[in-house]
């Protein structure tokens, strides 16, 4: 998954967007970290299983493959595909964390849950980006867009978040 973004950083429409970029460089440092910390964790105690492993990096193959063919010369559509990406690993990690603590093994439940902490905390953060790269897309780089508007739209989605969360 991290082969994915790092094609991100390429992007020159990057650059217009400092927050974004900084963005994208985080997403693809806490995917690489994670790769190797989980690696070094878990590939001695699967030695003679990686048949689910490899069923589930061909799933995550499969997935990137569409996402790179697919995409977007629009900023909110890379993040939007970054975002969906993210739930993918987000619910791994949950799965990976349920798994451990079910099987009694601490060091793999508590790598999952940190390394799942990290990747909620980049969703929050796109999600607090989307309404600003989408505005800058629509208004265009010459003119200033109406903070108001933006400012609206993040609220509303942070409230649509929160209704979702309480009623549930």
């Amino acid at each position: 998954m991290a082969e994915a973004v790092s094609l991100q950083e390429l992007e020159p429409f990057l650059a217009e967007k400092p927050q974004a970029e900084g963005l994208v460089a985080r997403i693809l440092g806490v995917l690489r970290q994670n790769n190797t910390q989980l690696s070094a964790l878990l590939d001695p105690l699967h030695a003679g299983r990686h048949r689910l492993r490899e069923a589930g990096e061909r799933l995550s193959a499969m997935f990137v493959g569409c996402l790179c063919k697919r995409r977007s010369r629009d900023l909110s559509a890379m993040l939007r595909d970054d975002y969906a990406l993210l739930n993918l690993v987000a619910m791994n990690y949950t799965i990976l964390h349920t798994s451990g603590l079910a099987m009694r093994d601490l060091s793999i439940a508590s790598l999952a849950l940190g390394h799942l902490q990290q990747v909620t905390a980049i969703l929050q953060e796109i999600v607090r980006l989307m309404p600003s790269l989408v505005m800058h897309e629509i208004s265009g780089p010459a003119s200033d867009p109406p903070v108001e508007v933006e400012q609206r739209a993040f609220a509303n989605t942070q409230a649509a978040w929160r209704n979702s969360v309480s009623a549930a």
